[in-house]
């Protein structure tokens, strides 16, 4: 879909889920199951559509926000599409989310 739609801009909350851990698996995939598109199976070209993903790093775990840092675009990252969810009261919101506000702004083109 991202090879059809260039412009598309998708952003997974919850860091992608385990995007962070399932890396290496999900590249693998990419070059070896049959499912695989010829687009996604060329070098380099999972990596390439993983690094025009978004992720919403409102996860409450430092040590996961550090392993997704290690394999996608950091300038892909936005914190807040749970924003005044269940969990937000724990921790100072807009200390936190300040790290990524221009991510934010690109990614809304505001």
């Amino acid at each position: 879909m991202l090879a059809r739609h260039p412009d598309l801009d998708v952003c997974l909350s919850h860091a992608g889920g385990a995007t962070g851990y399932a890396y290496g698996r999900m590249a693998l995939a990419a070059q070896k199951r049959p499912w695989a598109t010829e687009v996604v199976r060329q070098d380099g070209a999972f990596d390439e559509f993983l690094h025009r993903l978004w992720f919403d790093v409102h996860m409450h775990s430092q040590e996961a926000t550090t392993l997704l840092k290690t394999k996608v675009n950091n300038n892909h990252l936005v914190f807040g599409t749970n924003f005044a969810g269940w969990d937000q009261q724990s921790y100072n919101v807009r200390e936190e989310a300040a790290e990524y506000a221009d991510n934010a702004r690109r990614l809304l083109r505001a």
